[in-house]
C-alpha cells in the first residue's frame, strides 16, 4: 500500500506547482528482475518520496516495453536523499536523479534523465507518447469516505497516517470521476467507502474452504456460484462494533474475510471477458455470520444468519480497479486478537470475479454501487474442531493485499427499543 503525503498547508498549496516527466530505459534482459524488485520496494520508496515533499507521484509502463515513466508534481526544492538513500539527490532544476543504491545494473546508463518540464495538460509529449494528460494520470486510486470536523460526510484521498488530513475529492468513485479539489479536511470518523445499492454474496467460493466445510457434509462442489444477499441495514464501518445477536445461539459468531467488488456501471448479460470493465474497484469486507441461524432459519436459507445489524463491515478504503491489475492474485488474511486465523489468496477462488459478474448479471441488472462479496477462504471458526467462535472483546482484522486492513471489535448488542 502506497501512503499519501500529509496534507500541505493552504499557503504551500497556493504556490505554483512544478510538473516533471522522467523516463528510464531498462535493459531487456533485466526487465523481469526489475519488475520483481520494483514491486517489492516501490511502496517504501514512494512513501519516502512523498515525505521528501512530492505532492503527486505516478509511474507507468507502456505495454511490455522497456521504457518506464515517472510523473512528479512538486512545489519548491526536493531532497530525495532521505527518501531513497545516500547520493540520491534531486533539486528542482537538476537534469537527472542518481540512483546509486537502487540496482543501477538494471538501467541503461544507470540514471533517470529528465525529458521535459510540464507547464500544462496539453503539451506536445502527451500526443507523442499517446499518454493521457497529467490530470488524468493523477486520478486518485485510493479513496475514503469519512466524517470531518465539520460534522459533514466527505469523499477524500486516503491520508498517510491517522491524524493526517485527507485531500477532498469531487466526483464519484463509481464512474472514475473523482478529482482533487485542493481542499483538505481532518478525518474524524472513517466510514464504509460507499453505501451499497445492493449487497450480493457468494458462498463456498474457495476450494479449500469448500473442503473444510461443505464437502465434509457431502455437499457437491457448486456448478454455479452460490448466491445470497445481505440487506443494506447490515452495513458496518471500519472501526465499528460487531454486535453479538441476543437471540438463543446467536453467539455462535464467525468471521469471513472477503474481497468486495464494487460495480461501477449498470451490468446486464455481461460476458466474463468483459466483466472487469464494469468493476469500479475493490474494498475489504467481513461476511460476519451467526452460524446456527445461518443453517436453522428455514429451508436452508442463509440470509437471516448473515444479515443481523453490523454484519457487513466494509473498508477501510476503496481502491480503483486501475490500481489492482489482477484481482485473482491477492493475499488475504484474518487475525483475531493478533492470531492469524485465515491466510490464503484469491487465486483459490472456484469462480473468478469475472465469472461471478457474468453469472449475477445474466438476465438481472447489477446497478452502479452494487457490492459483491466474493466468498471466504479456509480457516473460519466453524471449520475448526471444536468450533472457535468470536466472543465479546475480540478484535478482528481482515487484510487484503493492495487494499488494507479492516478492523472491528466484537461486543454485545445494545438494548434498543423497538423502532
Amino acid at each position: 500500500m502506497v501512503a499519501a503525503a500529509a496534507a500541505p498547508s493552504p499557503d504551500a498549496r497556493a504556490e505554483a506547482m512544478r510538473r516533471y516527466m522522467f523516463t528510464v530505459e531498462v535493459k531487456p534482459e533485466c526487465l523481469a528482475s526489475y519488475k520483481s524488485h520494483h514491486d517489492n520496494i516501490w511502496p517504501e520508496v514512494a512513501a519516502g518520496l512523498r515525505r521528501a515533499g512530492i505532492a503527486q507521484l505516478t509511474t507507468w509502463q507502456l505495454g511490455n516495453s522497456t521504457r518506464l515513466f515517472m510523473y512528479i508534481e512538486t512545489a519548491g526544492d526536493i531532497d530525495l536523499g532521505a527518501a531513497v538513500g545516500p547520493g540520491s539527490t534531486y533539486r528542482e532544476h537538476a537534469k537527472c536523479i542518481e540512483w546509486e543504491n537502487l540496482m543501477d545494473s538494471f538501467f541503461v546508463g544507470g540514471d533517470w534523465t529528465q525529458m521535459s518540464e510540464i507547464h500544462s495538460d496539453d503539451i506536445e509529449w502527451n500526443a507523442a507518447l499517446s499518454l493521457p494528460p497529467p490530470s488524468a494520470m493523477a486520478t486518485p486510486t485510493r479513496v475514503i469516505r469519512f466524517i470531518g470536523a465539520d460534522g459533514e460526510v466527505h469523499l477524500g484521498e486516503e491520508p498517510s497516517a491517522a491524524g493526517a488530513q485527507s485531500a477532498l475529492l469531487s466526483g464519484s468513485i463509481l464512474d472514475g470521476t473523482q478529482k482533487r479539489t485542493g481542499k483538505y479536511a481532518t478525518v474524524v470518523t472513517l466510514l464504509a467507502p460507499l453505501i451499497p445499492t445492493n449487497i450480493f454474496c457468494i458462498g463456498l467460493n474457495y476450494m479449500r474452504h469448500y473442503e473444510e466445510s461443505a464437502k465434509k457434509r457431502g455437499i457437491a462442489l457448486p456448478a454455479k456460484p452460490v448466491i445470497f444477499m445481505k440487506p443494506s441495514s447490515a452495513l458496518n464501518h471500519p472501526g465499528g462494533d460487531i454486535y453479538i445477536p441476543d437471540l438463543p445461539r446467536g453467539d455462535e459468531l464467525d468471521y469471513e474475510i472477503e474481497l468486495a467488488v464494487v460495480i461501477g456501471k449498470a451490468a446486464r448479460n455481461v460476458s466474463a471477458a468483459d466483466a472487469l470493465d464494469y468493476v469500479a474497484g475493490y474494498t475489504v469486507s467481513n461476511d460476519v455470520s451467526s452460524r446456527h441461524w445461518q443453517k436453522q432459519s428455514g429451508a436452508g436459507q442463509w440470509i437471516k444468519g448473515k444479515s443481523f445489524d453490523t454484519f457487513c463491515p466494509l473498508g477501510p478504503v476503496f481502491v480503483s480497479s486501475a490500481a489492482i491489475a489482477d484481482p485473482q492474485n491477492l493475499s488475504c488474511k484474518t487475525r483475531v486478537n493478533g492470531e492469524t486465523r485465515q491466510d490464503s489468496n484469491t487465486s483459490d477462488m472456484i469462480f473468478t470475479v469475472a465469472r461471478i459478474v457474468e453469472w449475477l448479471s445474466t438476465d438481472m441488472t447489477l446497478l452502479p454501487g452494487t457490492v459483491i462479496l466474493t466468498g471466504t477462504p479456509e480457516g473460519v471458526g466453524a471449520g475448526k474442531t471444536p468450533p472457535v467462535w468470536l466472543v465479546e472483546g475480540d478484535v478482528v482484522e481482515c487484510e487484503i493485499e493492495s487494499i488494507g486492513i479492516l478492523r472491528n471489535c466484537v461486543t454485545r448488542a445494545p438494548t434498543l427499543s423497538a423502532l
